[in-house]
C-alpha cells in the first residue's frame, strides 16, 4: 500500500508535468480546399495565432477535402464549366461531419458550396468560417447565424461604394451588364448588385438608385453580343459592367466600350479581385485589349484595395511560389490565412463544448462580433455581423501603356448595432484623391444625345448595317459547328426526364405491407417484394415517392444540371432514375426503377435469410467478374502462359 502522506506530492507533480497528447482535448477543423498552397497557409495561420496567444489551448487537427471548383482552360470554361459540381464539396463536407466528427469548418472558395455548407451548418450547429464575399445570399445573417465571414472582398460593400460614387456624379439611374454563364467558383456580381440596389441600404442616403435594365450577355452567342451592344446605347448614362466575364478584354472589345466615352456615357467596371489580377489575368492579349478599351472609353475600375497588399504579395511570392500565381490567387490566399487565424481566435473566446448550443444565438459567431486581429498579412477588423470590413478603390487609366492612378478610396467604418443592415454592420466612406478631378471630366456636363440610341441621326445606321453583314457571314461560316455545340450545351435543359401525368399510372396493392417475401429457407431466387403501390410508365414498373404539390415549380439552372446528371447515371448495382412528374395536378412524383427481387437493405435486415448454393455461385461470379475487369483495365493479362509456371 502506497503511503497516504505522499498523495499531495503526487497530485502536485501531476499538475506540473505536461499532459500527454492523448489527454488533451482535440478539435477537428475541416477545410474544404485541395490546393496545397492554401492548405499550407491555413496551417501557418493556426501556428501564428497560437504563437501570439490568440488560439485555444486545445489541439487543432486540420482535415482538408477537395471541392467541386473546376479548373478547365478558359476556352472550355466559357461554355458551361461542366467539370464543376457543387455537390462534390457538399458530399465531402457531409463525410467529414458524420464519419470524422469534424466540429468546425473553413468553407469552400466556391460560392455554391459555401452556401450549401452554411445551410447545413445551421442544422448541424457547427461554426463555419466563410471565405466567399461575392454572393449576397451568403451574407444574410438571419439565414447563416453560425457563419463568420472573413473575406477580402464583399459585394455589399462594393454596392455601397459604387452607389456613393454614382451619386457623387449626380446620377440615379444604372444599366447593369453581366455574363449569363454559370461558374460556381466566381458567381456573377450583377445579380447580387441588382438585388442590393432594389432593397436599398437600410434607409440611408444612398437609397433611391434605379436599375433601368440588365443586359445579360452570352459570350457564345453572336446574337446576344449584338443585342447587348445595342442595349448599351440607351438614355441611361451610367453603365456598370460586371468584371466576372471570361475573356474580359474580348468582351469589352465586342461591346465597343471604347466608343461609349465619346458619347458621354459613364462606364464603371466592377472587379471582384484586386486591380492587378483583374486587368492582367493570365493572358497578355486579353490584358492589352482590356487596357485599350478602358483608356479609350474613360472607364473607371472599382476593385478591392489595400495599401499593404503589394508588400504582402511579395512576401507570399517569396515564401510559396511564383509571383504570377500569387498575383492571380492573392485574395484566395489572404482569405484562407485570415479565415484560419479567425477560427483560432474564435476558439479561444468560446469553448468547443458551447458550439452546439442554440443556432439562433451561437457563441462562436457572437463572440467574434467587433473583433480584430493582426496576422502575418496585416490587420483584419470584423463588424457586428460578424463580417470583415472591406476597402475599395476607384482607378483611372489615361493611356493603354500607362499606369493606373488612384482617384477615390472607399473605406468601411463600423455602424452601431441599431442601424445594422441585413447584409452588414458597416458603412462606406468615400474619399477623393489627387486624380479625382480627371474622372469623366468631359462626360459630367454633357447629356446623352438622342441619336446615340436611336436611328434619327445621319450616318448612325451605317456601322450597324456593316456589322450586321459581317455577323451574318460569320454565322453562316460557323453555323454547323455552333449548332452542334449549342445542342450539347442545351441538352441539359431539355428535361428529357419529365414524365407526363397521363403516362404514369399508379397501381395500389391494399393487401401489401411493403415487405419482401421469399427469403429465409427458400433462398434469394424466390424473393419478391410486396409493395403497397407502384407505378406503370408505359410498360415499365417503377417505385415512386409522392408528395403533395402546393404551388407550381420552376427549376433553376443548377437544379436542371443536377437532375440531368442523375438521369445519366447508369450502374448495375443502382436503381435507375426514371424521371419526375410535376405541375400537373396536386401530386409530385419522383420515380425510379422497381427492384422486384429485393434490395440490399432487404437482405441485410432479414435475419432468416441463408446463403444457398445458387446465391453463393451468383455472388462469387459477380466478384470474379468485377475483379477481372479491374485487372484488365490495369494492364494485366489473364491468358495462361507456360513461362509463368
Amino acid at each position: 500500500m502506497f503511503p497516504v502522506i505522499f498523495l499531495p506530492f503526487l497530485l502536485l507533480l501531476q499538475l506540473l508535468l505536461p499532459l500527454p497528447a492523448s489527454v488533451l482535448s482535440l478539435i477537428k477543423l475541416g477545410l474544404v480546399e485541395s490546393d496545397p498552397l492554401l492548405v499550407e497557409l491555413c496551417l501557418r495561420a493556426l501556428t501564428d495565432a497560437r504563437a501570439l496567444g490568440k488560439c485555444t489551448t486545445d489541439e487543432i487537427q486540420l482535415v482538408n477535402v477537395s471541392s467541386g471548383c473546376g479548373t478547365l482552360p478558359e476556352a472550355f470554361v466559357v461554355s458551361l464549366n461542366q467539370n464543376q459540381s457543387a455537390s462534390l464539396g457538399t458530399v465531402h463536407v457531409g463525410e467529414l461531419y458524420f464519419h470524422q466528427k469534424v466540429q468546425a469548418f473553413v468553407g469552400s472558395r466556391c460560392a455554391e458550396e459555401a452556401r450549401e455548407l452554411g445551410r447545413l451548418a445551421y442544422f448541424w450547429r457547427v461554426p463555419v468560417i466563410n471565405r466567399v464575399g461575392t454572393s449576397v445570399g451568403l451574407l444574410r445573417r438571419e439565414l447563416f447565424t453560425t457563419v463568420v465571414h472573413v473575406t477580402d472582398t464583399n459585394v455589399y460593400g462594393m454596392a455601397q461604394a459604387a452607389a456613393q460614387f454614382i451619386r457623387s456624379m449626380n446620377q440615379t439611374e444604372i444599366l447593369l451588364v453581366g455574363p449569363s454563364q454559370i461558374d460556381i467558383e466566381k458567381p456573377p456580381l450583377w445579380k447580387s448588385l441588382q438585388q442590393i440596389f432594389a432593397e436599398g441600404f437600410n434607409g440611408t442616403q444612398l437609397a433611391g438608385l434605379n436599375v433601368t435594365g440588365v443586359a445579360v450577355v452570352d459570350q457564345n452567342s453572336v446574337d446576344s453580343l449584338t443585342n447587348a451592344r445595342l442595349r448599351l446605347r440607351s438614355a441611361t448614362k451610367m453603365v456598370l459592367i460586371d468584371g466576372t466575364f471570361v475573356r474580359l478584354g474580348s468582351m469589352l472589345n465586342s461591346l465597343q466600350i471604347g466608343n461609349l466615352g465619346s458619347q458621354s456615357y459613364m462606364v464603371l467596371l466592377l472587379c471582384s479581385v484586386q486591380l492587378e489580377a483583374c486587368i492582367n489575368g493570365t493572358d497578355s492579349q486579353q490584358s492589352s485589349l482590356l487596357r485599350a478599351q478602358i483608356a479609350a472609353g474613360s472607364v473607371v475600375v472599382l476593385s478591392p484595395f489595400n495599401f499593404e497588399w503589394e508588400q504582402q504579395q511579395q512576401k507570399l511570392a517569396s515564401d510559396y511560389g511564383s509571383q504570377g500565381f500569387v498575383s492571380r490567387h492573392f485574395l484566395q490566399a489572404l482569405s484562407t490565412y485570415n479565415g484560419c487565424f479567425a477560427f483560432c481566435l474564435a476558439s479561444s473566446l468560446s469553448p468547443a463544448t458551447s458550439w452546439t448550443s442554440d443556432p439562433s444565438q451561437p457563441p462562436f459567431s457572437a463572440n467574434m462580433r467587433g473583433q480584430s486581429f493582426n496576422g502575418s498579412f496585416g490587420q483584419v477588423q470584423l463588424d457586428a455581423t460578424p463580417v470583415s470590413m472591406p476597402q475599395f478603390a476607384f482607378h483611372l487609366l489615361s493611356s493603354p501603356s500607362g499606369a493606373f492612378s488612384l482617384a477615390y478610396l472607399a473605406s468601411s467604418v463600423p455602424s452601431d448595432s441599431s442601424s445594422c443592415a441585413a447584409l452588414g454592420c458597416f458603412l462606406i466612406r468615400l474619399a477623393s484623391n489627387a486624380s479625382a478631378g480627371l474622372v469623366w471630366a468631359n462626360q459630367r456636363d454633357h447629356g446623352i444625345s438622342e441619336c446615340s440610341y436611336t436611328d434619327e441621326c445621319a450616318g448612325t445606321t451605317a456601322p450597324y448595317v456593316a456589322a450586321a453583314v459581317a455577323v451574318t457571314l460569320l454565322v453562316l461560316s460557323a453555323g454547323i459547328c455552333y449548332g452542334v455545340q449549342r445542342k450539347k450545351r442545351l441538352d441539359v435543359y431539355r428535361m428529357h426526364w419529365r414524365i407526363a401525368r397521363n403516362q404514369l399510372k399508379v397501381i395500389e396493392n391494399k393487401q401489401s405491407k411493403g415487405k419482401a417475401t421469399g427469403l429465409g429457407q427458400e433462398g434469394a431466387w424466390s424473393k419478391r417484394r410486396q409493395l403497397q403501390a407502384y407505378a406503370l410508365i408505359g410498360t415499365n414498373k417503377a417505385e415512386f415517392i409522392a408528395l403533395r404539390q402546393i404551388k407550381s415549380i420552376s427549376w433553376e439552372k443548377t437544379d436542371l444540371r443536377f437532375i440531368f446528371e442523375l438521369k445519366r447515371l447508369n450502374h448495375d448495382n443502382l436503381t435507375t432514375f426514371m424521371g419526375i412528374s410535376y405541375n400537373e395536378g396536386d401530386r409530385f412524383y419522383m420515380c425510379h426503377s422497381l427492384v422486384e427481387r429485393g434490395t440490399l437493405e432487404d437482405y441485410i435486415n432479414d435475419f432468416d435469410f441463408q446463403l444457398d448454393n445458387t446465391f453463393r455461385s451468383a455472388f462469387l461470379r459477380d466478384i470474379l467478374k468485377k475483379k477481372a475487369m479491374f485487372l484488365v483495365s490495369s494492364g494485366f493479362s489473364l491468358v495462361h502462359s507456360p513461362e509463368r509456371d
